[in-house]
């Protein structure tokens, strides 16, 4: 988020200025930069982040991810802020050794901090330039740290005091990427079973090339590295499974336990024997088929063991699919939602797991990605394993896609806090803002109400649901509007399915449910198809809404407008086509009176002789466009109108591409004008209102306006690294959300 700070800036500068403290002995040439960014206006905050893990110092707990960010909390995870450790890179893992916290990040940063997670030192490791560091770990008074290929052993002040390089360090590739892929453009290194253990006084970790046979141990002075082969039937039918390879180590009570491929079992220092966990060595033994070990399964996903003091606990996933009697010995299902449930070992009078705690239940709109494809609408996927347990009963979630969820209570009760994808669409106030998800397959909505620290997904089902109410069968949402009082509706696109309908919300898209009706105008209509049909702005009024939308069988040039006039009353159940089916017209923006049939238009109007050809209009209509009067039209713009902005009753501006241009049409003396243009351009332009500042952004473009009461006066504004390239912007009040990217900083929406 932009976050304006024009009252002395003080918000920004404090926090900038505790990072400078903690970073001046570090390194001595940032004093430059970090001036600068003290003088700089705003508090640029990435919104789209991956967590790769929690630690947590006394009360303090770090949930850290990508582009340098973490969420701190100071009371046990009751509220949140978002930070920043003073470089854009990924956090990739931070331990806790005597309530100093040391991290490394992916591009060969070694961060510290001694004041509990409140700021932060750093400091650049020379890394090979193929290299990337992933975890790091504290044992026997030093800290080892794993890259892709490297091994390090480095003191508390990072400097580097052994190296070794080898490729069966490389952990397992993780398909399953962190991040979030739907949107961010950057490249993601994940990778499975990266971690790096301490056991009977070796390292170990897993590596790809030997993960069919066992793992990898290497003694505290990085002198040897031994392959250590584990039993034949630990690996002979989980071969195929690619998280079954991996190692883990578990602290259990006074002593440490391996899980070897699905198997938990100890091992004296040699590793010489493997020994089952638990007292009855059959119980939960994976060294058979598959057909004779999943019973097992029915205890939990051996994948999924964790500890939590003295106690030892197994996670699954279950779905709650119903039946329902359609006859006699005939079924048919219907799906409710998912759990995420956990069972607590116990070892008398026999081998057992009950169940600990409630189940979570997702009835979130969420989906997981696997090679770029959406697979299953079910956001508990995202829970595995607690990244963090503190006090023996807070377990802390976290992953991809700014997910974060808490139990404080061992699993009696949970506290989804933060899940995020999709793009900014409409900005509410200064706290509240939506993003949205209009996929191919799916559609999320996931709203924040604390100024982007954490997000919430509408949920799709509520008591009193007989089955979710997904919104999946959308190929896009062009209709997506929510008011001050928290009622909004949606309409999509779509190509099959029963998504002839609109989808309403009272309570800011918390919930939802959905109406039959508003059909497509037959004539558009096909049995697979419907084109899509672009929204102008949503006008609203006491008892209804103008909703102007155009349609068009196909992107490509060439083909016919078709736009129609919609009035849809406040109750979301009954519309009305005042205009339907006029062609040759793209309706834009609507600039509304008091009155629902009186208002002025923007809309690009086709030739009707070579429909190829267009040029811009501004209409008056006093009977909802059935008739109008052309106010203005504009000839010489080969490009597109990028963006509208009515910034009171009777002012609009827009923005055009090729030309540049900024224009503003005041509707008291029905005056068009050129604030700004640049006709050898290629910026594309848009507008950037900030308190009342003005602004103009682009490729490469960042103007500020000199003289509010010229608004034909710009020059070049303040920006702390290079010049930003801005994709996209939405804004309101003191809030303004971008899609951008600098010299520093990769692209997100900031």
């Amino acid at each position: 988020m932009i976050v304006c700070g024009f009252n002395g800036g003080s918000v920004v500068n404090n926090k900038f200025w505790s990072i400078f403290k903690g970073m001046l002995f570090w390194n001595i040439p940032l004093l430059f930069l970090v001036s600068k960014v003290c003088c700089f206006e705003y508090e640029l905050t990435p919104v789209k982040i991956a967590f790769f893990g929690a630690v947590s110092v006394k009360n303090n707990i770090v949930v850290y991810g990508d582009f340098g960010s973490y969420l701190f909390s100071t009371d046990l995870g009751r509220s949140w802020e978002q930070r920043f450790i003073g470089v854009f890179d990924e956090i990739r893992s931070v331990v806790n050794s005597n309530d100093t916290l040391f991290g490394v990040t992916l591009n060969g940063y070694f961060i510290i901090s001694t004041d509990l997670g409140l700021s932060w030192h750093y400091k650049k490791i020379e890394i090979e330039p193929d290299e990337k560091l992933l975890k790091i770990l504290d044992a026997d008074n030093a800290l080892y740290v794993r890259g892709i290929r490297t091994l390090l052993k480095i003191d508390r002040n990072g400097n580097v005091h052994k190296v070794l390089r080898d490729s069966i360090f490389e952990p397992v590739y993780n398909l399953m990427k962190d991040g979030n892929p739907d949107e961010v453009k950057k490249k993601l290194y994940d990778y499975n079973d990266a971690d790096i253990y301490w056991y009977n006084g070796r390292i170990i970790l897993n590596s790809n090339i030997f993960r069919d046979s066992g793992f990898v141990a290497i003694d505290p002075n990085l002198e040897k590295v031994t392959k250590v082969f584990v039993p034949e039937e630990f690996t002979k039918w989980t071969r195929e499974w690619t998280y079954a390879g991996s190692v883990r180590v578990l602290s259990f009570k006074s002593h440490k336990i391996l899980k070897v491929r699905l198997n938990l079992c100890t091992s004296d220092s040699s590793f010489s024997v493997f020994n089952s966990f638990y007292r009855d060595s059959s119980f939960m033994n994976f060294n058979a088929p598959y057909q004779v070990f999943q019973k097992w399964f029915k205890y939990g996903n051996p994948m999924f063991y964790f500890t939590a003091g003295d106690s030892l606990f197994i996670g699954m996933w279950k779905d709650s699919t119903k039946y329902d009697t359609i006859e006699q010995g005939k079924y048919i299902p219907y799906y409710q939602f998912n759990l995420y449930s956990v069972k607590k070992y116990f070892s008398n009078p026999k081998d057992t797991f009950v169940t600990q705690g409630k189940p979570f239940y997702d009835v979130y709109n969420g989906y997981v990605y696997i090679n770029g494809e959406l697979v299953d609408p079910h956001l508990y996927t995202r829970i595995e394993v607690p990244s963090l347990v503190m006090n023996d009963s807070i377990w802390i979630y976290t992953n991809r896609n700014r997910f974060l969820l808490i139990t404080t209570d061992k699993g009696y009760t949970w506290r989804l806090i933060s899940y995020l994808s999709g793009v900014p669409r409409v900005i509410l106030n200064d706290t509240t803002f939506f993003f949205v998800l209009d996929a191919m397959e799916t559609t999320e909505i996931n709203r924040t109400t604390d100024g982007g620290i954490t997000f919430m997904p509408s949920k799709n089902f509520v008591e009193g649901y007989e089955w979710r109410r997904t919104l999946s069968c959308f190929t896009n949402l062009p209709i997506f509007y929510i008011d001050s009082t928290g009622r909004g509706f949606l309409r999509g696109d779509y190509r099959v399915g029963n998504c002839d309908r609109i989808y309403y919300t009272y309570d800011f898209w918390e919930t939802y449910n959905y109406t039959p009706g508003y059909p497509d105008p037959d004539s558009l209509r096909s049995k697979r198809y419907i084109p899509p049909c672009n929204p102008a702005n949503i006008i609203k009024f006491d008892n209804c809404y103008l909703i102007a939308t155009t349609c068009k069988a196909d992107r490509l040039p060439g083909l016919p407008y078709l736009y129609s006039f919609t009035l849809l009353d406040s109750s979301f159940v009954k519309t009305i086509r005042v205009v339907r089916n006029e062609w040759w017209h793209k309706i834009l923006h609507i600039l509304p009176s008091d009155m629902v049939n009186k208002f002025i238009y923007f809309c690009l109007v086709q030739d009707s002789t070579s429909l190829s050809k267009e040029w811009f209009e501004i209409r008056s209509t006093t009977d909802t466009g059935k008739t109008y009067t052309t106010l203005h039209r504009i000839d010489d713009f080969e490009g597109e109108i990028l963006q509208f902005y009515q910034h009171n009753a009777d002012s609009v501006f827009f923005t055009t591409s090729l030309p540049d241009r900024l224009y503003l049409y005041d509707r008291k003396s029905n005056a068009l004008k050129i604030l700004w243009n640049n006709e050898e351009s290629f910026y594309n332009p848009l507008l950037m209102v900030i308190s009342d500042r003005f602004y103009l952004v682009g490729r490469e473009l960042f103007l500020e306006n000199t003289d509010r009461s010229d608004l034909t006066q710009w020059q070049e504004g303040k920006w702390d690294y290079g010049k930003p390239n801005f994709e996209s912007v939405i804004f309101k009040g003191n809030v303004a959300i971008a899609g951008l990217s600098d010299s520093l900083r990769p692209f997100n929406y900031y």
